[in-house]
């Protein structure tokens, strides 16, 4: 809507939301209970991290955004940043941050797809019964899980945090992503929130409850705020208009509120939308 002013949402499958309905993602629950003047964009793509949003607030939004309509650029960050501290980046996020890839032809076989998946009215009916063959294991929320499998959230572990590890990799990537921001849209606010998923419970900064298989989620999820933290104090030195919320130290979203161990369904989403309003 060209009268209204943009709030700007980046970030990975858990923005983008792509398995629930229009109308029940968490920016349109801001939409709709917030100020009515305000847009809020969702510019979600799975599996992106703070690496590819770099490349999409320099190539994609400042480009195609009016930059004095743009009022607050949100981050939603948190679970695909964890691989970048050991550097350990997926090819598609590589793709996302640089629009390139060795495998031509499997990038044009995508583009085919997608072609027909737009054009091809066969196709695009088969796909979608595909979808709920592989995904739907009841008539309410699609069973699809980030990692192939049903999560148990009534178990769980304490881990105390030792210690929280400085990455001048990851540090350096970070303050390149607000750096980008600010050059690109030097008069909108910058909020940075620290995502919460329910299987990673804080107590205080150094106890969690992981409730989580591989019990060293919760503790990379933690060194990843830290790290942002301490680029933002930096930051924040010159600039001031960089907020952070720390959602991952309240228990906002419930295990009820995902259909595997991140992804929300439409009670999550409505419960992240209650969250930043």
């Amino acid at each position: 809507n060209n009268s209204k002013n943009i709030y700007l949402t980046i970030g990975g499958s858990t923005t983008h939301q792509k398995f629930i309905n229009e109308g029940e993602t968490w920016q349109d629950y801001l939409d709709i209970n917030f100020d009515e003047n305000i847009d809020f964009i969702n510019a979600g793509l799975d599996g992106r991290s703070s690496l590819s949003h770099i490349s999409e607030i320099k190539k994609w939004h400042s480009r195609y955004l009016d930059k004095k309509k743009v009022r607050n650029i949100i981050f939603y960050l948190g679970v695909n940043d964890i691989y970048l501290l050991k550097k350990n980046v997926p090819s598609y996020d590589v793709i996302g941050a640089t629009g390139m890839t060795g495998d031509i032809f499997k990038v044009k076989l995508l583009n085919f797809k997608n072609f027909l998946w737009e054009k091809s009215f066969f196709y695009y009916r088969i796909r979608i019964l595909k979808d709920k063959l592989l995904y739907l294991q009841d008539d309410v929320v699609p069973q699809i899980n980030s990692h192939g499998e049903k999560y148990d959230f009534t178990q769980g572990k304490l881990v105390k945090i030792d210690s929280f590890e400085e990455n001048i990799y990851y540090k350096s990537l970070f303050k390149r992503l607000i750096y980008e921001t600010i050059d690109n849209f030097p008069k909108s606010t910058i909020t940075i929130v620290q995502q919460q998923i329910p299987g990673c419970e804080f107590i205080d900064q150094k106890k969690v409850i992981d409730k989580h298989k591989e019990t060293s989620i919760c503790e990379s999820l933690y060194n990843v705020y830290f790290n942002q933290d301490e680029v933002i104090k930096e930051v924040n030195q010159e600039h001031k208009n960089i907020y952070v919320l720390k959602m991952y130290q309240e228990n906002i979203i419930t295990s009820s509120g995902v259909y595997d161990s991140i992804h929300t369904n439409p009670l999550g989403s409505t419960q992240i939308g209650i969250y930043l309003k």
